[in-house]
């Protein structure tokens, strides 16, 4: 057994010694060798260590999990999986751009603030699931384009029944509109507003200056605003 007496400002410590200790002469940087047999926590220039048989542990300990004798503060493999630790723990809660749950990216309902999300490999989903349309890991509502056409959702679902709208109130079947109770249906042009005609027989909509813009039959034609408006209505529009 070896006595080894440190002065440090101006007080002297005696450190009894169970391995060989170097200390560099004019630093505060410290060396420390611990016997193969050590386990347990050192500190080295200022940073605490957990050893195990003389090494910095790597692995699972009792309840966190370590790297090079620090907790874990990165994504771990273990058996394949990889798994992001914080402090040694599995984390859950928001990473820099993910959402996490046990260290795995979430795939499931997550409640934050009392609002439900659903997550897709720790991004907020949006997508149709298995029964129920997505927007930003919340059931859809409202026009959503989906593969190019236009629905009108309500809870995630394709609507049926009556409806309001940014144009008025209609009449949904699976998400489309079947019938107009706005003035939009009507023969007539209701305001200059409405400036493009659909063709409610071929359902093909028609802008000013094409070739069949002044040929549509009047029981036949439906205006709109906007092109947007006409494909949100099932339109498409005219080639010639």
């Amino acid at each position: 057994m070896k006595i080894k007496r440190l002065v440090v400002g101006g007080l002297t410590l005696s450190l009894l010694l169970t391995g060989n200790f170097t200390f560099a002469k004019n630093s505060s940087a410290e060396t420390v060798n611990v016997s193969k047999n050590f386990t347990g926590w050192k500190i080295e220039n200022g940073v605490n260590y957990f050893y195990q048989n003389g090494v910095k542990f790597t692995g699972q300990g009792a309840t966190r999990y370590f790297v090079n004798g620090r907790y874990a503060n990165q994504f771990v493999t273990i058996n394949g999986v990889s798994y992001f630790y914080q402090n040694g723990l599995k984390f859950t809660g928001q990473g820099a751009t993910r959402y996490f749950v046990n260290g795995r990216y979430a795939n499931q309902f997550i409640t934050i603030n009392g609002v439900s999300y659903f997550y897709q490999n720790g991004l907020k989903f949006t997508g149709q699931g298995a029964t129920r349309y997505f927007v930003n890991g919340r059931y859809a509502n409202g026009w959503q384009k989906v593969n190019g056409e236009w629905f009108y959702y309500s809870n995630g679902l394709k609507f049926t029944g009556v409806a309001t709208d940014y144009q008025g109130t209609h009449n949904f079947e699976n998400g489309k509109i079947v019938k107009r109770s706005t003035g939009n249906n009507q023969n007539g042009r209701p305001s200059a507003e409405y400036y493009i005609k659909g063709n409610k027989k071929s359902m093909i909509y028609h802008l000013p200056g094409q070739r069949f813009y002044d040929e549509i039959s009047p029981e036949n034609i439906e205006w709109f605003k906007s092109e947007e408006d006409a494909i949100r209505a099932g339109y498409r529009k005219s080639k010639i």
